[in-house]
């Protein structure tokens, strides 16, 4: 027996070795990010939604919709933009998540 490996051998060895470090995960800087804790306050719905409502002819040049198709697009995915809440983080609202 020859103490030397065969090119399969080595390539299972490397696929092997590749999917264990695959499997490490990365530590993570934030459990949430910065820009998302600040989303209520700064986020790009909360701040020009209503006002856009508002004014028809802005809101479409913005969401290239009407109103009344944006909230009838929303009626009909509403179920599945719904996420369970969460209790511990924010959910996006379906307004939100159509937008």
């Amino acid at each position: 027996m020859s103490s030397e490996l065969t090119t399969e051998e080595l390539v299972a060895i490397a696929v092997a070795l590749e999917e264990d470090e695959n499997k490490i995960q990365k530590k993570r800087k934030y459990s949430v990010h910065p820009l998302n804790k600040e989303r209520k306050r700064k986020g790009q719905f909360h701040l020009i939604y209503d006002d856009l409502r508002v004014y028809p002819e802005k809101f479409f040049s913005f969401y290239r919709m009407s109103m009344p198709t944006f909230d009838e697009l929303l009626s009909i995915v509403r179920s599945d933009l719904l996420k369970m809440e969460n209790f511990k983080n924010d959910t996006i609202t379906q307004h939100q998540r159509n937008a």
